[in-house]
């Protein structure tokens, strides 16, 4: 998403209309090394799991590698791929991206914000800052709500949840506590 000249957070619909991008990345055994982002992945992934990544956002900064036919890459390649596609998708539709900020999940350490922020550069995308998640949920409903006094946020993405109370008052808004937990979200209840 980005700002609107009024301030407000506009989704921006990805080529195919949908407004989610599916964080599985599937070799292409007749391309080229192409990686496919998104839907194609799932739908690849019953058929040939071998050739399909995902849950690597669980593993940034960590030395873990996803194997894929016969490649090998990082969370940090991984993640430069969904952000590669993100990236392409947004100046197809919008123009050039000047600076961005990457929301990561709650519980994220200094090694995988760090790890985040080097995916962001492998993509070509000028990251100025990463903020939690659940923050970033804050922070954009209190542009659309009229929110004052303490907020909890629950965030139970597709590989992680996180949970962050805030103190709101007007625009302005004070983070009290924010945890979560790498290794349970959506995917584990499906």
């Amino acid at each position: 998403s980005y700002l609107d000249g009024l301030g407000k957070p506009t989704i921006v619909p990805l080529r195919d209309g949908s407004r989610l991008l599916p964080s599985l990345i599937y070799a292409n055994p007749s391309g080229e090394g192409e990686l496919l982002v998104g839907d194609i992945a799932v739908n690849r992934c019953a058929m040939t799991p071998e050739l399909v990544a995902g849950d690597f956002k669980r593993h940034m900064g960590l030395s873990r590698r996803f194997r894929m036919g016969n490649r090998e890459f990082t969370p940090t390649e991984l993640s430069a791929v969904i952000l590669s596609r993100l990236k392409q998708d947004f100046e197809s539709s919008i123009g050039p991206i000047t600076s961005a900020v990457i929301s990561v999940p709650a519980h994220f350490q200094s090694e995988a914000r760090a790890a985040t922020l080097e995916a962001a550069r492998l993509a070509g995308l000028p990251c100025e800052l990463v903020i939690n998640e659940p923050t970033a949920a804050i922070l954009a409903s209190s542009t659309t709500l009229d929110l004052d006094g303490k907020v909890l946020v629950f965030d139970l993405g597709g590989g992680t949840f996180d949970a962050t109370i805030a103190q709101v008052q007007g625009s302005e808004v004070e983070v009290l506590t924010s945890e979560g937990d790498l290794d349970l979200g959506g995917r584990d209840f499906d």
